[in-house]
């Protein structure tokens, strides 16, 4: 405290000619003697967020920056600068007609944000940049709106797309702090994909006209090699079937593995009308498929992955001692998980949560009843015996529709059922399938096309995560 019971400042504002955004976060060091008197420092500034002294040369706001960036990386300059920008990049001869024309601000907040409209127009649906200098785009956006003016197109690969590639980052990065578990996919493709993909094109092929009328000597498939074609695909429609699913499906979790392998192997099974082909390629396709997800870790790891799947938990290809046996196993990992938290706590602080609420203030109803009238969960039970409540109740609850979502099922009920629906996160989030991270490759197919095929590999990093992240706000 100085004399007179003022408040010491650590700091003193910048004086407003100095227009770099950096000033924003920092002021110059304040220091006193000890007679209490105030000595502004132009050789040292104080970080606003958190006061840490910065060495300043005269006209040199680096030192800051780098400070910003390193401790503060949340923090984005690049809002001051795309107004800054936008006036440099903007700034060109006008014609006598446009002098007279009145045109937003390019720091105006119209001119902004259209500007950054463009920029997700850009990245969301893969155009580039030259798009900005384009005749029938440049037409378009004056239609739209005369009074605005497009920047350069150095302007949104510089600022306008750097920046939304960082906004979009630090808000992906905010969600996966808040996940409880993650699961990652990448590229394996299997015999059965593999095969359906190429089998259609493959059929196509052989019974195109122009084929057989451009080649000679081509040899014909026969009536009987024409039925034996067709009783192929329909012995290989089920797969298609998966492939589709999985490939369509906005969340294919590895919940579905094993209830799918177990339909393939249903509908593979041989029937009186086949013939001794279609009787051989099932064989094939069961023996290929009986092998794959026996190890006997991963085999139990998709057993109970399926069993917390609301969709599938009433496990009807399995006898009821083994679905009795699954549901003990996964009584047992909640009960040793939880041993094993108490055994090695977590240490916790508020540092760790500085936003959480304080203790919720008891009611009058409270006050007067609650010592008297308590609950199963104030009067405390064994941890097996919640357990084993909460296991054998889930297991009893019906099963929801095939088509309805997992997640949002979990998320109704997670109250009811609180340990499984925490195990329920850790297996659910695993993909079922690799179709998603496959298809970023021909996002980046789009983007680094003849027309772009000068893209630098930062931008072109920056326009595939933007493209596959990147939300519009309404």
């Amino acid at each position: 405290m100085a004399s007179g019971g003022e408040v010491r400042l650590q700091y003193e504002e910048a004086p407003a000619s100095f227009k770099s955004v950096v000033w924003r976060h920092f002021g110059f060091a304040v220091d006193y003697n000890a007679e209490e008197e105030k000595t502004v420092n132009k050789k040292m500034t104080v970080c606003k967020h958190c006061f840490t002294r910065v060495a300043y040369s005269s006209g040199n706001t680096s030192n800051m920056t780098a400070h910003l960036r390193r401790h503060h990386p949340a923090i984005s300059l690049s809002e001051g600068r795309i107004a800054e920008q936008v006036i440099k990049s903007s700034k060109k001869q006008q014609t006598l007609s446009e002098s007279f024309q009145h045109t937003y601000p390019t720091g105006s907040e119209r001119h902004i944000k259209i500007t950054k409209a463009v920029g997700v127009f850009i990245a969301k649906d893969l155009q580039p940049f030259s798009v900005t200098g384009d005749a029938g785009f440049c037409h378009l956006i004056k239609t739209l709106d005369p009074r605005y003016r497009l920047p350069s197109r150095t302007f949104f690969s510089t600022e306008i797309i750097p920046d939304l590639y960082e906004k979009t980052c630090n808000s992906i990065v905010h969600e996966l702090a808040k996940a409880q578990s993650l699961g990652l996919t990448t590229d394996v493709h299997d015999m059965l994909e593999r095969y359906t993909e190429q089998q259609p094109a493959i059929y196509s092929a052989l019974l195109d006209k122009d084929q057989k009328l451009s080649v000679k000597n081509v040899t014909m498939l026969d009536d009987s090699e024409q039925k034996l074609a067709e009783e192929l695909i329909q012995v290989l429609t089920p797969l298609k079937t998966v492939t589709t699913l999985m490939s369509s499906e906005t969340t294919p979790t590895i919940s579905m593995i094993l209830p799918l392998k177990e339909m393939i192997l249903k509908s593979m099974s041989p029937g009186d009308q086949d013939s001794a082909t279609v009787k051989e390629v099932k064989a094939a396709i069961i023996n290929d498929l009986a092998k794959r997800y026996t190890d006997p870790n991963l085999h139990d790891y998709l057993q109970i992955a399926t069993a917390l799947d609301p969709r599938f938990k009433s496990l009807p290809y399995l006898d009821e001692d083994s679905r009795d046996k699954l549901y003990r196993n996964i009584h047992e990992i909640l009960e040793h998980e939880q041993q094993g938290l108490v055994q090695n706590p977590v240490p916790f602080t508020d540092e760790d949560n500085p936003s959480s609420p304080p203790p919720k203030k008891k009611t009058a109803m409270s006050e007067v009843f609650g010592e008297l009238f308590k609950t199963e969960e104030q009067q405390g039970k064994p941890f097996p015996q919640i357990i084993e409540e909460e296991v054998t109740t889930y297991k009893l609850a019906d099963s929801i529709h095939v088509d309805a979502d997992p997640f949002i099922w979990w998320k109704t009920n997670e109250c009811k059922f609180p340990h499984v629906a925490k195990a329920a996160q850790q297996h659910l989030c695993v993909p079922g399938t690799s179709v998603a991270s496959e298809r970023i490759f021909s996002t980046a197919g789009d983007i680094v096309s003849a027309k772009r095929s000068r893209l630098a590999a930062e931008n072109v990093d920056r326009l595939i995560f933007l493209q596959k992240n990147l939300k519009i706000q309404e």
